[in-house]
Parts: structure tokens; C-alpha cells; sequence
């Protein structure tokens, strides 16, 4: 199965919207809230990225956050999304 992690903080919108987005799409997905939780932003501050949310799939970073996902067409989301066996 795909492993999604969606780094995000509290009071976030884009964040909110993100996780709505997966969530309609049935998309299962870790959520590590970078206020709390110090190795999870440290690994974002370590690859260059300051700003939330960032989504990555297997370990492969998604440009764009929010937007970036829901800008996809159908197809490539499914694709991006899909469920690998």
C-alpha cells in the first residue's frame, strides 16, 4: 500500500484542506503536526522546506502542498495515489 505523510501544523487552512481532500478520496495517510512533534519538523527543516502542508508519497516529496494535489487531474491522482500491493 502507497505510504502518505502530510507534515502539517494546527490553525493551518491549507493543511485542513489537504487532509479533507485525502480523506474524501479515501487516501490513507500519517499526520505529523511539526508543532508538536520535533523529528518531524527537524526532517522537513533538513530537506530545505519551511512551509506547510508538505505531502510525500513513499518517501517522494509532492510539490505544491495542497495546491499541488488539488490540481492534479483525476487521473494523475489516482496514479500518484494509487495502492501499490
Amino acid at each position: 500500500m502507497a505510504r502518505v505523510k502530510v507534515f502539517g501544523k494546527q490553525d493551518c487552512v491549507f493543511c485542513d484542506k489537504a487532509k479533507t481532500l485525502l480523506d474524501n478520496r479515501n487516501v490513507p495517510y500519517d499526520y505529523i503536526d511539526v508543532e508538536l512533534d520535533i523529528e518531524g519538523r527537524k526532517a522537513l527543516l533538513d530537506m530545505g522546506l519551511r512551509s506547510v502542508p508538505q505531502i510525500f508519497r513513499d518517501g517522494i516529496h509532492i510539490p505544491g502542498g495542497y495546491q499541488g494535489i488539488a490540481g492534479m487531474s483525476p487521473d494523475t491522482f489516482s496514479k500518484t495515489f494509487s495502492h501499490s500491493e
